[in-house]
């Protein structure tokens, strides 16, 4: 399973990359909404988001599992 990053932090992409390459998913990192959208349809059922631009009345999506 592949798990795509939308990040355009640099470092939060490489590291959120880097942990979830160490619990052995395939990692596709995307700086902008533009290149995901270029991008194959990711496969699976798990999906994650992250940004640090959330507004303080949206609280984060948790999927199964992870609690990031």
């Amino acid at each position: 399973m592949a798990i795509h990053l939308l990040e355009d932090d640099s470092g939060v992409n490489e590291s959120l990359a880097m942990l979830f390459q160490h619990f052995k998913f395939d990692v596709i990192c995307h700086r902008d909404a533009e290149s995901l959208f270029r991008a194959a349809p990711p496969g699976g059922a798990i999906s994650c988001s992250s940004t640090s631009n959330c507004p303080a009345s949206v609280e984060p999506r948790r999927s199964a599992g992870f609690n990031l």
